[in-house]
Parts: C-alpha cells; structure tokens; sequence
C-alpha cells in the first residue's frame, strides 16, 4: 500500500487545505446526507473525515444518543474534537 501523499506535509498548510475542500463540498455533503432522512439517534460512519466538519455537523444532528464515528488515513485533526457521541478509527501516522 502507497503512502497517504499528505501525511508529511506542514501540518497548518494541510489544515487548511482541508478546511478549503470543506468550504466548497460542505453544503453539497450536507444535502446528499440530510436526504437520506438524518435524524436524532443515528449511528453514522464518515470515511475520509478530513479536518472534521462533517463529522462535527452530523454528531449535532444525532443528537447526545447517536453516534458518530470517523475514521480516515489521516486522523490528527478529528482526533482534537471533543464531543460525546463522536468516536473515532484512529489511523494517524
């Protein structure tokens, strides 16, 4: 298996080449999710959780009893989000 390409890049410049992807995708993400009927409760699974705003977006839609959990080949940044029903599949390198 190849390396991740950005995994020994700075980690601010990742950062926020992420938090730009986000800027662009996120309301698409929010739609396509919010269509599948996204309610309290859930338990969710975000592939590719980036710098964390889809995952922070959905554990506020599932409410304290849902779940979510992230997981990515990069996880420093959603590792820092401290929320209750947020868990996570820790591949940091």
């Amino acid at each position: 298996m190849s390396p991740y390409i950005f995994t020994d890049s700075q980690h601010t410049k990742e950062l926020e080449r992420l938090q730009a992807i986000e800027q662009v995708f996120d309301p698409a993400s929010h739609r396509r999710i919010q269509a599948t009927g996204i309610t309290t409760n859930w338990r969710c699974l975000e592939v590719g959780a980036g710098a964390g705003s889809i995952t922070q977006w959905m554990a506020a839609v599932v409410g304290e009893k849902g779940k979510v959990v992230a997981i990515g080949l990069d996880t420093r940044f959603v590792s820092n989000i401290q929320l209750s029903n947020v868990g996570y599949l820790l591949r940091h390198r």
